[in-house]
């Protein structure tokens, strides 16, 4: 699809470009005017982003916000905050790559990340109800409370998840890379990559971040770290135990440990993590195998050419479906 658009004000020595769609109509902004055109959007619009790099922004109406993947870059980070207690019918962010952190601050209802990449992703500030996110990566720390009230990760890269206030039953990972928990959480993993948890406890009189906080929760078909150490935390010592389990009420169904080397799950460096049944674990396998290009109409393509007879700008931007 070809769109044809003559406007009077614009450089021709910018190639990010921000495009407003509404009803069929599109309207183009300058890559510092992505606030401005969500400003003009009506709730159901979408904000295609092209390649390049874009002013950080708030999303405060029922809107999405589409990049290219990879290579749409925000140069900061983004606030969430959309008034309503009526679910949310698309994405509200989707395939951009962001240099800060991603805060969510309202309380709404099937709100969805897609395909994005984010230092710190954090819904601690209110109450939310079917979360999901899909194929992400957080480079940072992803943080939860008990006020996600059902929280939904799918084929994504965690560096540090971080509960507060002991997150129960609500949180489920399919097919997800998390180097490290860092608090006591309850929730379903499958077929995911762990490699440790993390909790401050004594250990032969030094401070030692080693431990497990993961009591209770249900792991199927996941590999997991198998560092062995001594551990002392409260009344509970337990020699020789693997770091990630030694609380007897997690429930383990065709998981296994291997030798992860740190490097690789900090930097996700392996293509694909092979359970001993032939299935694949970790964001490299499932139905959705992790990657951040969107399916629907991005842009492939622009050409700027000066129309200095009738002094207007033509811009066409070539749009591609995957």
């Amino acid at each position: 699809m070809i769109l044809a658009l003559g406007f009077t004000h614009a450089k021709a020595d910018v190639a990010p470009t921000v495009m407003l769609s509404h009803n069929g109509q599109r309207t183009m902004y300058m890559y510092d005017q992505v606030q401005q055109a969500i400003n003009a959007a009506s709730d159901g619009d979408t904000i295609y982003l092209s390649n390049g790099s874009f002013e950080p922004f708030n999303v405060t109406k029922r809107i999405m916000v589409r990049g290219t993947g990879p290579e749409t870059i925000i140069s900061g980070g983004c606030t969430v905050y959309i008034a309503g207690q009526n679910p949310l019918s698309m994405p509200v962010l989707d395939a951009l790559t962001f240099t800060g952190n991603v805060s969510v601050t309202c309380a709404n209802k099937q709100l969805t990340i897609r395909k994005c990449q984010m230092n710190d992703l954090d819904f601690t500030e209110s109450d939310f109800h079917d979360v999901k996110l899909d194929r992400c990566d957080i480079q940072g720390t992803l943080h939860l409370t008990q006020k996600v009230k059902e929280f939904n990760c799918f084929n994504t890269k965690i560096r540090t998840l971080q509960p507060y206030d002991y997150l129960h039953g609500s949180a489920y990972f399919n097919h997800c890379n998390i180097r490290e928990i860092n608090d006591t959480i309850l929730a379903t993993f499958d077929n995911c990559v762990l490699r440790y948890c993390k909790a401050w406890h004594s250990y032969q009189n030094y401070n030692d971040n080693y431990g497990t906080c993961i009591g209770g929760c249900t792991l199927n078909y996941c590999i997991y770290y198998d560092y062995y150490s001594y551990l002392d935390i409260g009344s509970i010592s337990r020699g020789n135990s693997p770091t990630f389990l030694y609380n007897p009420s997690v429930t383990m169904n065709n998981c296994y440990s291997v030798n992860i080397d740190a490097a690789d799950v900090v930097g996700y460096g392996s293509s694909s993590y092979l359970g001993n049944d032939g299935t694949m674990v970790g964001c490299y396998g499932g139905q959705n195998p992790f990657r951040r290009t969107p399916e629907l109409p991005r842009v492939t393509k622009s050409n700027v050419q000066v129309d200095a007879v009738n002094k207007k700008l033509n811009v066409t931007l070539t749009l591609s479906k995957e």
